[in-house]
C-alpha cells in the first residue's frame, strides 16, 4: 500500500505544482494585457519625461540615482526611490495614473517594458548588461522577493526566455532594444562602461537629459552613485515585503561586472552559449563593439 499511496502523494503535489505554474502564465499574461491597455489609455506622456528602460537586475538603478543626484534628491531625503522616480508599469497596475500625472517635470519613470509599448516621445536611456551578471543577481534577487533560496540549477534553465517580474524575458527584450542603439532620443548604456566610468557616465546622462551640471558638483553626485553609498541606504531601493531566508540578502548586492562568469559553473555558462550567439547574430552585433561583451558566457 505505501508505494501507491506515495505516488497517489507525489502524482498530487505535481500537480498542485502544475496548477500553480498555469496561475502564474495566467497572471502575468493579465497583467501584460492590463499594461498596454492603461498605456495606451490612462497614461499621458510629456515630452520632457525620461524613461529608464532595461531588464531586471541589469543597472537601472544607477541611473536613478544619477538622475536622482542631477535634478537635486540625491540626498535621498524621501521615503522611497518610487516617490521621486517610480516604476511605471507597477503605479499602472495598481491604479496610480493620478499619482503619475501630479509628478513634477521631468519625470523620471522606470520601465521594464519593450520599447514598442513605451510612448514615442521622451527620453529613453536604456541599460544593458552581461547576462551571465543579470542571471546570477536575477537569481538572488528572486530569492529575495521569495524570502528563501531558489532552485538555481531550475532557475538558470528557465531564465533566458522566462519572464521575470513585471518583464519579458531577456532574450525579449533585448530583441526589443538592441536594435535602438543610435537611435536618436535613446541613451544605450553598458552596465560594465557605467561602473569603470562614472564621471563621464553622469556628464552623458546629464547632457543627455538637458540637465545642467556644474563640475564642482560631480565629486558629489559621484559619491551617491557609489555602491557603498547604495548599499548603506538600501532600504530606499527594497521591495521586500518579507523575509524568511536564514542568510542576510541585500536588494543592492556587489554591482560587480564579471560575477556571473565567477559564480556560474562551466554547465551553466554553457545553457546559454548557443542562445546568445544566434541572438548576436539576429541584432547584428559585430565581434568588435563593447555590446558584443554581453554575447560572450566564456570567461575572458
Amino acid at each position: 500500500m505505501k508505494r501507491p499511496l506515495a505516488g497517489a502523494l507525489g502524482a498530487g503535489l505535481a500537480g498542485l505544482a502544475g496548477l500553480a505554474r498555469l496561475r502564474r502564465g495566467w497572471t502575468h499574461r493579465h497583467d501584460e494585457l492590463r499594461l498596454r491597455v492603461e498605456l495606451a489609455l490612462r497614461f499621458e506622456p510629456r515630452t520632457d519625461d525620461v524613461f529608464i528602460a532595461g531588464y531586471p537586475r541589469s543597472g537601472a538603478t544607477l541611473v536613478q540615482m544619477m538622475l536622482l543626484a542631477l535634478t537635486g534628491a540625491g540626498d535621498l531625503g524621501f521615503l522611497h526611490v518610487a516617490s521621486r522616480s517610480p516604476t511605471l508599469d507597477l503605479e499602472l497596475l495598481r491604479g496610480n495614473a493620478r499619482f503619475l500625472a501630479a509628478l513634477p517635470s521631468p519625470r523620471l519613470l522606470r520601465s521594464f517594458r519593450r520599447r514598442e509599448e513605451l510612448p514615442r516621445r521622451g527620453r529613453f536611456i536604456y541599460v544593458a548588461r552581461d547576462l551571465l551578471d543579470v542571471a546570477v543577481s536575477a537569481y538572488h534577487y528572486d530569492s529575495l522577493l521569495a524570502g528563501r533560496d531558489a532552485d538555481l540549477e531550475r532557475f538558470l534553465r528557465r531564465f533566458p526566455r522566462k519572464p521575470l517580474g513585471l518583464s519579458c524575458s531577456w532574450v525579449e527584450h533585448l530583441r526589443s532594444w538592441g536594435p535602438q542603439r543610435g537611435a536618436a532620443g535613446v541613451l544605450f548604456l553598458n552596465y560594465d562602461e557605467m561602473v569603470a566610468d562614472l564621471d563621464g557616465t553622469i556628464r552623458r546622462v546629464a547632457a543627455f537629459c538637458a540637465l545642467g551640471l556644474d563640475e564642482r558638483e560631480l565629486p558629489r553626485i559621484r559619491e551617491r552613485c557609489e555602491l557603498g553609498f547604495m548599499k548603506r541606504h538600501a532600504e530606499k531601493f527594497d521591495p521586500r515585503l518579507r523575509q524568511l531566508s536564514p542568510r542576510p540578502l541585500s536588494f543592492i548586492r556587489r554591482g560587480e561586472s564579471g560575477t556571473g562568469r565567477r559564480e556560474l559553473s562551466p554547465a551553466h555558462r554553457e545553457l546559454f552559449a548557443a542562445r546568445l550567439a544566434a541572438l548576436a547574430r539576429r541584432l547584428d552585433v559585430d565581434s568588435g563593439e563593447p555590446l558584443a561583451r554581453l554575447f560572450r558566457a566564456e570567461p575572458e
